[in-house]
């Protein structure tokens, strides 16, 4: 899982509009495609830098998973709880989408 900035359209005065999503691979007999899981908008204010951070967490959530016990001392400042608050946020939204409660293995297998 990962996330992705998408190009959307480019502007009269050439600047670009972008979007951001919440993507994972799926390996489909020998191919590898990508999923979108769910949409970010264009007003995603997460650093890069965080995002890897950001959807492990969303795996564990996805996955029911507690967090380690280095993570929760890492909370104590302002960008691991908005980490935590955003990750629990995203994997609400995307049990939701697709409609199931299970872990994230059930949502990889529920692929056609």
């Amino acid at each position: 899982m990962y996330i992705r900035r998408t190009k959307t359209k480019t502007t009269d005065q050439g600047g670009a509009s972008f979007t951001y999503r919440i993507v994972e691979s799926v390996r489909v007999g020998t191919q590898v495609k990508q999923r979108t899981l769910l949409n970010l908008g264009k007003d995603f204010a997460i650093e890069p830098a965080q995002w890897p951070l950001l959807t492990a967490r969303i795996e564990q959530f996805l996955q029911g998973s507690k967090p380690h016990q280095a993570e929760l001392f890492d909370l104590a400042d302002d960008l691991g709880q908005l980490l935590e608050a955003a990750a629990e946020r995203y994997s609400t939204l995307i049990i939701a989408k697709t409609g199931t409660t299970g872990g994230f293995s059930i949502i990889r297998s529920g692929l056609s």
